[in-house]
């Protein structure tokens, strides 16, 4: 499984990140380093419908995840690495009508 169902919420913000709408969102840590792992967080101002998608360079979709935000708030999704190659994928975000992409690097 790429994505772990183990989420969390909290009301913690991560300042001096981009701002899209409602939505801060962040990967870390990018690059992958010697982690298993990466994670996504991201913030909501309102009621939600997220979707997270993993890409490889190519734009081949590798994963996607849906999730259903039902207040507002902070939350984390970690992604497994572990059997993926190295190189460069994309992980893209949606919420709602607003969808943005960020570079990970596996070095």
């Amino acid at each position: 499984m790429i994505f772990d169902d183990d989420n969390s919420n909290s009301t913690a913000k991560f300042p001096g990140e981009k701002n899209a709408g409602s939505i801060n969102w962040k990967i870390y840590p990018n690059p992958v380093g010697d982690s298993k792992s990466v994670t996504v967080a991201y913030q909501t101002t309102r009621r939600s419908a997220v979707e997270l998608k993993l890409f490889s360079i190519r734009g081949t979709l590798i994963s996607s995840k849906s999730i259903n935000n039902d207040e507002p708030g902070y939350f984390t999704y970690r992604i497994s690495t572990e059997n993926l190659s190295r190189g460069t994928y994309y992980i893209s975000i949606r919420l709602n009508d607003y969808m943005e992409s960020k570079l990970l690097l596996i070095p």
